[in-house]
């Protein structure tokens, strides 16, 4: 369904390129559910921006192709991008339940998405908005409530049930429910759940909590400093971490059985993606590094069992 293919897209600021994404090749399938984790500012929300056209200056797209369905969002204008959005792709943005207009109805707002993209009577509309709100389990009659009505996790919601609202096939989330508390955030990700199930549309779940994605999930991406370092499906990355970083993140929350053990943080900071990098980008912050490392950039190589990875200490040609 959605094929990115060495994308390279970042910012341009004071004569300088930063790097956010670089060369990213992901494939999302049709029924497919694919987490995308990293820590903070490791390039995930500048490629969900890139996949929907959002990338404002000093934003851009410098290379590769983004293909939904065979057409290349990339080489789309703004009017065929706004014809596609929503229709076909959706998204859930960071700290979305921020981002109701204060000052509308819930309602409305639906509404307004709806009609921003599809020629219906506002009648039906205000039908279609009642239904949304009670597929993602509020009342129906919320929809002449305002936003400061509505608890957090009710306007996460309201945010889901509008990217639903014109049957798209795929919905990138980013971060959906970072600002909630976690008895409401595992609410939440079971409706998305039974919602998929039930409409069956594909999802790109955008976080930096590796262990949520373990759960949910069927497949996840590791992205470090621009790059993806490591893919593969959900069980086999937890039982089987192979890219240091990975292991990093991994270690970075406790278990909830078995004896007490320090929880140790990855060391160091990410790298300054302003500046060209030579060899592996972890390097500075990897406990397994070697002189290659530090040399030559390691490119994703296959494992078997659908487990990809980026790491020296996985290829042949170390001396080469």
């Amino acid at each position: 369904m959605l094929q990115i293919k060495d994308l390279v897209a970042g910012y341009e600021m004071r004569k300088k390129w930063v790097a956010a994404v670089d060369h990213v090749s992901l494939n999302v399938k049709k029924d497919d559910f694919l987490g995308l984790a990293g820590e903070s500012g490791c390039g995930k929300s500048t490629l969900a921006f890139s996949i929907m056209g959002l990338l404002k200056k000093p934003g851009k797209i410098k290379s590769g192709s983004i293909l939904f369905k065979g057409k290349d969002l990339t080489k789309m204008n703004n009017e065929e991008l706004r014809n596609t959005r929503w229709k076909d792709i959706s998204m859930v943005f960071q700290s979305a339940m921020n981002s109701l207009n204060p000052v509308m109805r819930i309602g409305d707002q639906i509404v307004d998405s709806i009609l921003a993209h599809k020629m219906v009577k506002k009648e039906k509309a205000y039908e279609r908005a009642k239904e949304l709100l009670k597929l993602v389990n509020i009342s129906p009659d919320r929809v002449n409530s305002y936003p400061h009505q509505l608890s957090g996790g009710m306007k996460q919601r309201v945010m889901i049930a509008m990217a639903l609202s014109l049957k798209p096939s795929l919905i990138i989330m980013d971060e959906p429910t970072t600002a909630l508390d976690v008895v409401v955030q595992r609410m939440i990700i079971e409706e998305i759940g039974e919602i998929r199930e039930k409409l069956g549309f594909s999802i790109l779940f955008i976080t930096h909590d590796l262990s949520l994605l373990v759960e949910i999930s069927k497949k996840i991406a590791i992205m470090y400093a621009g790059e993806i370092v490591e893919i593969a499906n959900s069980q086999e990355l937890y039982s089987n971490p192979l890219h240091p970083y990975t292991y990093g993140l991994m270690s970075s929350f406790p278990t909830l059985v078995g004896p007490l053990k320090r929880s140790d943080g990855i060391p160091g900071r990410p790298p300054d993606l302003s500046q060209p990098i030579e060899g592996c980008r972890f390097y500075d912050r990897c406990s397994k590094r070697m002189d290659i490392c530090r040399k030559r950039h390691p490119n994703l190589i296959d494992m078997g069992n659908n487990h990809m990875v980026a790491c020296w200490l996985y290829s042949g040609d170390k001396n080469e």
